[in-house]
Formats: structure tokens, sequence, C-alpha cells
């Protein structure tokens, strides 16, 4: 039986030899990432496996960046994301994700969506990953 650690690991190797390691001002992470990170960082991360065959789990891969700094109306706001980059470094990790067929594995893209993370003044783009080991 495999495990969703077994379907990070894969994940994780993927992205980390993609052009996202590049891309990003931080680094890619196993399940969390530092506390307060200011950085582009790159966290996957996974739901529970099912028993069985074909075992199906999703995985996440989960994408920071910080907000824009603007001022409007003569007022500081840091609660806007920076969809340009945000867009761009989503490209990128989905053109390394999008699918790929091993032996003895598969996955590909289910959804994507932008999500606020308001406490750290970042935003986040969740890509969620089918993943189904066939052995």
């Amino acid at each position: 039986m495999r495990t969703n650690f077994d379907a990070v690991d894969i994940v994780w190797k993927v992205l980390d030899g993609s052009q996202i390691k590049a891309a990003i001002d931080g680094k890619i992470y196993k399940y969390t990432r530092p506390t307060n990170s200011e950085k582009e960082d790159v966290v996957i991360n996974a739901l529970p496996i099912s028993p069985g065959t074909p075992q199906r789990c999703v995985v996440n891969a989960n994408i920071y960046t910080r907000n824009l700094k603007l001022n409007i109306g003569g007022v500081a706001v840091n609660s806007m994301p920076d969809n340009v980059r945000l867009n761009a470094l989503t490209t990128i990790a989905l053109n390394a994700i999008e699918d790929v067929s091993k032996d003895n594995h598969y996955f590909f893209v289910e959804q994507q969506a932008v999500i606020s993370e308001e406490a750290l003044s970042q935003h986040y783009t969740n890509i969620r990953i089918e993943f189904l080991f066939t052995n």
C-alpha cells in the first residue's frame, strides 16, 4: 500500500525539477512553510489516500506571493493580490504537472483557485491535483 507521503514526494520531485524552482525567491516545501515567510514559496500537501487498487488522493500545490503595495486615495493598501505574478507562477507550475503518467502512477490537474492569506498579506494559488497509484 502506498501513502499520501509517496504522492507528495512525487509531486515535490516534479516541481523541484521544473522551472518553478528558479522562478520563485523562496523554496518548495512539503506540508508547511516557515512561519511568517514573506517569500514566494510552494507548499505541497495531500488529503487522505484511499485503500485498494487504484489508490487515489488529492495533492495540493500552493504557490504563495506577496500582495501588492498600493496607495489608493492617499492610503497605503496591502491587501490586493499580485495577479500578474500569481498567473505567471501558476502557468509555470501547470506546465510541469498538467498530465504526468509513469509506470505505477499518474496525476492530472483537477482545478485551480486563488486564495487570500490575509494574516500574512499574501495570496496563493491552489492547484488541486488528482493522484492515482495503479499498483
